[in-house]
């Protein structure tokens, strides 16, 4: 939430919509807020430091395909490397899955 209210939405929104976001079954590649300016302009050097400093540090963007609506789901360590690659990917299969069966 501290995020959303110092960064804002469009941070938010870039992070969901942006070319590291991975779709169902794909590896999904990390942002980390150390290498951020130099990871094609996602996001600029304070915004990458207030991430950091957030707790943010490693965030993983997932693309969840519910039907025909496009839903995404952010995750976030406060240490790169925390988040184990393939439990996330099930994780996020197992989403899409439980989201599909909401009336």
């Amino acid at each position: 939430f501290d995020v959303i209210e110092l960064i804002g939405k469009r941070l938010i929104a870039g992070l969901a919509q942006g070319p590291l976001t991975a779709a169902p079954g794909i590896r999904p590649t990390p942002l980390v807020a150390a290498q951020a300016p130099e990871a094609d302009g996602l996001v600029s050097g304070e915004e990458a430091r207030l991430l950091d400093v957030l707790g943010h540090a490693e965030i993983y963007s997932l693309r969840l395909n519910v039907g025909r609506q496009r839903l995404f789901a952010l995750f976030s360590a406060a240490a790169a490397g925390r988040i184990d690659q393939p439990a996330l990917m099930r994780a996020q299969l197992k989403c899409c899955y439980a989201l599909s069966h909401i009336p």
